[in-house]
């Protein structure tokens, strides 16, 4: 939550190109934070019972360190919520755990249903748990043969990264025009190669703040690796920021516009965006064999 002199130099290419969820404290990050610790876990020994309760742990561990906002709240309460179900073997419902962190948050400040970080958070969580729940259900199951490979791997997560991006611009689109007048129409592309430099910087500081202390050479290293990789994110965001249509304004966006918007996501990602991603999926698996034979 610091804001020093030169914050505003450094967010605002980040707002105007759509990638300030990267930059800012929000749920993204508790998410990478946890999932990275908890694949670290998985690699040493199977999920049982002990990994929920380090999975609360680590929530509490990181409200403890970040600024207690909307975004930050909803991620820690879903997280808890799952940790808690994972303890006691019982399946949840990512609809219903978002429901009880929106109740929550609103039970304490109800006002926090009219800042635009609350909005966002909800509803792009929201579009991108349907979506996912809609394509899933047309996409048949890939045999484990076929899914070895690092470079189909990494095309797989590419591909579904993409998607859960492409979603979350859709539904960011119309609220962020409503209160700040500004589309991004490269958001959806840029978000995606920045998520793993962020997601290094985001662990690398966690690593410095926790073991730097004690290890001289070890900060010296997370630092140099920390200044390298800003450097070219910053400089990245930079050089897209100054390209044509970066950023367009819109002023006097209106709110019915804001709510046909999303009615008309919601209906498309419930009844036809499935169809659309299964087709492209055909398509390309079709493409590849003809150019593998």
């Amino acid at each position: 939550g610091t804001r020093t002199s030169g914050w505003k130099q450094v967010s605002e290419p980040f707002r105007r190109t759509g990638v300030s969820h990267l930059l800012a404290i929000s749920g993204l990050h508790l998410c990478l934070f946890a999932g990275s610790v908890l694949y670290v876990l998985r690699m040493v020994r199977e999920p049982t019972r002990a990994h929920g309760v380090v999975l609360v742990l680590l929530v509490l561990l990181y409200l403890l360190v970040a600024q207690w906002r909307p975004p930050i709240l909803r991620a820690a309460c879903m997280l808890g919520w799952c940790a808690f179900g994972w303890t006691v073997t019982r399946r949840v419902s990512s609809l219903s755990l978002l429901s009880c962190a929106a109740f929550f948050i609103l039970l304490v400040q109800p006002g926090n249903l009219f800042l635009p970080g609350f909005q966002l958070s909800m509803l792009v969580v929201a579009m991108i748990i349907i979506g996912n729940r809609t394509s899933k259900k047309s996409t048949p199951r890939i045999p484990r043969m076929q899914r070895n490979g690092f470079m189909r791997r990494c095309g797989s997560v590419f591909t579904s990264t993409l998607f859960v991006s492409w979603i979350a611009w859709l539904t960011a689109t119309p609220i962020v025009l409503f209160h700040f007048g500004i589309i991004s129409p490269y958001g959806i592309l840029l978000s995606v190669l920045l998520l793993p430099p962020i997601t290094v910087l985001l662990l690398a500081g966690f690593l410095r703040a926790a073991i730097g202390p004690f290890a001289s050479w070890i900060d010296s290293f997370l630092r140099l690796l920390i200044e390298e990789i800003t450097g070219v994110v910053l400089n990245t965001v930079v050089w897209v920021d100054g390209l044509w249509w970066s950023s367009i304004q819109i002023h006097g966006w209106p709110l019915w516009a804001t709510f046909l918007w999303l009615i008309c996501l919601v209906l498309w990602t419930r009844f036809r965006l499935r169809d659309l991603y299964w087709e492209f999926r055909q398509r390309w698996t079709r493409r590849r064999h003809l150019k593998s034979s």
